[in-house]
């Protein structure tokens, strides 16, 4: 899922960006269930990058969320679109980085942990 994010970011940093491909990006997210493990967590998304709320009835159905989005999307004024954009951008640098910093983190605890049980293998001989 790195790679396709690492995409996204590239494709968002330029600045013409079209709305079919914001949308899709958008949808892809949404739909990834890593990113947004319940629907409810898509909630906040939605409001920080585009400033949208929807109804209890649309959250429960990730196909209505999309639907419901993609058609704000496509309603957006030039402006409007172009911070949605970069905060979209935003959104995917941010996940980009804590992912990043949690494969790390998973990486050097695995490693820590290999040396402790090669510790005790060596100590048994």
């Amino acid at each position: 899922m790195n790679s396709k994010l690492n995409y996204y970011r590239s494709e968002l940093k330029s600045k013409n960006v079209p709305k079919y491909k914001l949308i899709g990006i958008t949808t892809e997210l949404i739909l990834n269930t890593s990113i947004f493990l319940k629907n409810e967590d898509i909630i906040p998304f939605l409001d920080a990058v585009y400033n949208l709320t929807y109804k209890e009835y649309i959250i429960k159905s990730r196909t209505m969320i999309l639907a419901r989005t993609a058609r704000d999307i496509y309603k957006m004024e030039n402006k409007e679109y172009e911070s949605a954009r970069k905060r979209l951008l935003d959104f995917v640098s941010i996940y980009l980085e804590k992912s990043a910093h949690i494969n790390e983190m998973k990486n050097s605890s695995n490693n820590d942990f290999s040396k402790w049980m090669d510790g005790i293998k060596d100590g048994h001989n």
